[in-house]
Formats: C-alpha cells, structure tokens, sequence
C-alpha cells in the first residue's frame, strides 16, 4: 500500500473516530485548587407568608424600616411564622397568655441564643425582643388571661404579621 492511500484512510479512520465520539481533542480543564465551587442551592428556607390586617400593619410597621440581614430575616421569619402555627393549633399546651409567654422565651432563648440578632437590631430605640414583646402587649395585653379564641386569633395574626414584615 502506498504512502498516500495509508494516511487517506488513516485521516477517514480519525475522522470517523471524532465523528462518533470516539476520540475527543477537547482539552480537559485543570481544576484551579484556589477556586472553591459552591453548589447553587439556597440556603434561605422558603417559608410562605400570610398577609396581615391593615391593623397588624400598622403594628409592624417600624420592622419593615429595618435594614436586616437576609440570613437574619430568613431565621426570624420561620421562627415567627412556626410560632403563629403552634399558636394556632396546640389549644391543649397553650392555654393562657402566661404559658404562652414562657414558651416564647424559652422557644426564642434556645433559638437565638447563638446569634446576636437581639442586640444587632432596635426598633423605635428599643431591642429588636423588646419592641415585640411590648407590642404584642398591646395586642392580648399584660395580665395573664386564659388563651380563648378571640386572644388565640391575635396571637397568630400579630405573629404572621411579624414574619410578613420580615419577608424580605
């Protein structure tokens, strides 16, 4: 066989071989060890948000001034939207607004005890906690009152209102 008609067929073999997928000249990349790939997945939970009475927007109307961050608003969102949902369906734990409040500390204290999300945000020159706890005094009021229907109600709809505040 001459010369010529080897590196014909040799040139038909390689490009078939490439055609097919067989063979493939396309560089691999080198991985470069200072970039770190990170995956894009969220790491901010979607939580849905109810939105509140024109009352309750009132409320929280100092919150949405805030400048948080949305890792900060994310946690506290859940925290308060699962709290709306406690509220809402544990009628035989939470039956007056004394159990209520003991929940909301120790649920709140083992929450945010790592964070310094408290102290990080004031509203209206008070503590992010205490402008809650001082409005929602204003919603069910101060004394301790057994947990009926029409404070129960509140309770969840000024706890949604918190965590559509905090929607961001």
């Amino acid at each position: 066989m001459s010369k010529t008609k080897m590196v014909v067929i040799a040139c038909l073999l390689l490009f078939v071989f490439v055609r097919n997928g067989a063979i493939d000249f396309t560089p691999t990349p080198t991985p470069d060890p200072d970039v770190i790939v990170v995956p894009d997945v969220p790491d901010v939970p979607v939580v849905p948000v109810v939105e509140p009475s024109i009352e309750m927007k009132t409320l929280v109307k100092p919150l949405l001034a805030l400048e948080i961050d949305v890792e900060d608003a994310a946690l506290l969102k859940a925290y308060f939207t699962q709290l709306a949902a406690t509220v809402k369906n544990d009628t035989k734990f939470i039956t007056s607004t004394k159990v209520l409040r003991e929940y909301i500390v120790t649920s709140g204290s083992l929450t945010f005890n790592s964070t310094d999300i408290n102290d990080k945000y004031s509203v209206n020159d008070v503590t992010f906690g205490a402008f809650i706890n001082k409005t929602y005094a204003n919603v069910v009021g101060l004394e301790n009152a057994a947990m009926d229907d029409t404070k129960r109600a509140a309770s969840v709809e000024f706890f949604e209102a918190v965590a559509w505040s905090l929607n961001r």
